[in-house]
């Protein structure tokens, strides 16, 4: 992170000071340590690093999960979350019954469902997936709820229409592509191509989807 004046945005700033909280306004890791200091300081161009601190929680993985739970009449706040380092971490834990249930994308549990080590309850899609059709869905269940786990490029604000017309036709050529489509069958995954004038009106109605998610109590 880097700090900079308030009112000259190219002044960066040194010896600035910080404290990193929890939601509940407590200060993380209070007693400091070398990769987690009670008070972070920037250094000669303004930055600082944060290390230690994992964004397992607030993720699609729990956001979905809290939400289908919610809308089949559990609270959020009764379920226990735990951050594990990677997927087969979380598949561990499954199969040792360290852990109830997970979330995770279909091409992580794949491998492990199909060795009969752990069961699929439930896909956040609309449908059921070509190649796991013995799993229902949400709705199936009575849990009407859709939950799309997508990837998206991004490119810096200041694009040409130029950049952005080459971008659009290289992505297009390369999502029509036999390698492409290969991919796709190997990672058990669905194609959901959209050019940049889609991708920003998807992103507009993603965002509203998020915020009536995240404010919602049913």
């Amino acid at each position: 992170m880097t700090k900079v004046d308030h009112d000259d945005k190219n002044k960066v700033l040194e010896g600035a000071e910080f404290k990193i909280t929890d939601s509940s306004g407590h200060p993380v890791n209070t007693g400091g340590s070398k990769e987690r200091p009670a008070v972070w300081k920037t250094d000669q161009k303004g930055r600082f690093t944060v290390k230690g601190l994992a964004p397992g929680l607030g993720n699609d993985d729990q956001l979905s999960f809290a939400r289908a739970a919610e809308m089949a009449g559990i609270s959020p706040f009764d379920i226990r979350f735990f951050q594990y380092g990677s997927s087969n971490e979380v598949i561990e834990a499954l199969i040792s019954h360290e852990i109830d249930a997970a979330s995770m994308t279909i091409s992580e549990a794949r491998d492990a469902y199909r060795k009969g080590k752990i069961t699929l309850a439930a896909v956040t899609s609309d449908k059921r997936l070509s190649g796991f059709s013995d799993v229902p869905t949400w709705k199936e269940q009575g849990v009407p709820f859709v939950f799309a786990h997508w990837r998206g490029i991004m490119g810096p604000k200041d694009m040409t229409e130029g950049e952005i017309v080459y971008w659009d036709q290289a992505l297009k050529q390369i999502t029509s592509s036999a390698e492409w489509k290969q991919m796709l069958k190997k990672r058990d995954w669905e194609s959901f191509y959209k050019n940049s004038s889609g991708a920003k009106r998807f992103l507009e109605e993603q965002t509203e989807f998020y915020k009536e998610m995240m404010s919602s109590e049913k």
